[in-house]
């Protein structure tokens, strides 16, 4: 089976590109192969590939950016996904995207489930949430998995920031109180490899929507905290020890884009088609953490 993997140099495209060598050929393409700025060059090199599968772990993801890039992100977000989605239901190509908490308001109190109203709250989401829609308007096999504040070893993420910020500073404001789960591309990686096995034999998971998420709810403070505690256990890190947090409100920052203060996801639509219950998000961080430390710390 030949996967095309679309964002292959991305930080979930990075993990993607090593794991489902398990359950197919991977063929990784990034913007120096294909640029989905370009829609025209997309059918001539999906039709020069013929993948099985395509996999687009590709996206505009600069939340703050895509204010003053709106039309950017819609070429990368909408429009190309669009083209991608018509591309797969002309040449019956299964479709594989990734989306966002960010297609929400974050203003339910409990954890938003497949078929909520989207209400997005900024240009990334509005364009994610186009994307979506085009996707379930061509008729191509689908199916899109919503994931929420992706943190793992490649790329750049709320992690490596935070510590090279405690590397320099004493003293950090993290934001408190926007709930959610870091989502793990380790844990991203196990529900394609399982899906792609489902697919290809006779128990093929229903089409459609997926909320991607471990269990459990944190927030952006109690992530920091975590990430600070294991940056003091390294060894010869003590100094890390003097460094205070400082919890702070959504709306004493001023940004451009604004925020959904609730990005959590009900999971048990995923859990039920894996015939598993996943695991506590600490679990998965924990080992994306030390593989994270073990690269920035020495």
């Amino acid at each position: 089976m030949k996967i095309l993997l679309l964002g292959s140099k991305g930080q979930l495209g990075s993990k993607l590109k090593n794991s489902l060598k398990k359950v197919g050929e991977v063929i990784e393409s990034d913007r120096s192969r294909l640029n989905l700025e370009n829609l025209d060059q997309i059918l001539p090199f999906i039709e020069k590939i013929k993948p099985s599968i395509i996999i687009n772990a590709s996206a505009y993801t600069n939340v703050e950016a895509a204010e003053d890039q709106a039309e950017l992100a819609s070429i990368v977000n909408f429009k190309a996904v669009d083209t991608l989605a018509k591309i797969a239901k002309k040449l019956n190509i299964l479709f594989i995207h990734f989306s966002t908490d960010y297609v929400f308001d974050g203003t339910k109190n409990d954890p938003y489930l497949e078929d909520d109203l989207p209400s997005p709250l900024n240009v990334y989401g509005k364009t994610k949430l186009d994307g979506e829609k085009a996707i379930q308007e061509s008729g191509c096999m689908f199916y899109i998995f919503r994931v929420t504040w992706v943190i793992g070893e490649y790329g750049n993420n709320f992690a490596k920031k935070i510590i090279q910020l405690a590397k320099e500073r004493s003293h950090l404001k993290i934001i408190s109180d926007q709930q959610g789960v870091p989502t793990s591309p380790s844990l991203i990686s196990e529900v394609l490899i399982h899906l792609i096995k489902s697919y290809k034999s006779s128990t093929k998971w229903g089409f459609g929507i997926y909320n991607l998420t471990p269990n459990g709810k944190a927030s952006w403070f109690i992530i920091a905290e975590l990430i600070i505690r294991f940056m003091s256990e390294k060894e010869n890190q003590s100094s890390v020890k003097a460094i205070t947090l400082e919890p702070v409100l959504t709306s004493e920052f001023i940004t451009k884009a604004k925020r959904p203060l609730n990005s959590l996801l009900d999971n048990s639509k995923l859990e039920k088609a894996l015939g598993y219950q996943l695991n506590d998000w600490k679990i998965y961080f924990l080992d994306d953490m030390k593989r994270i430390l073990n690269k920035n710390l020495k």
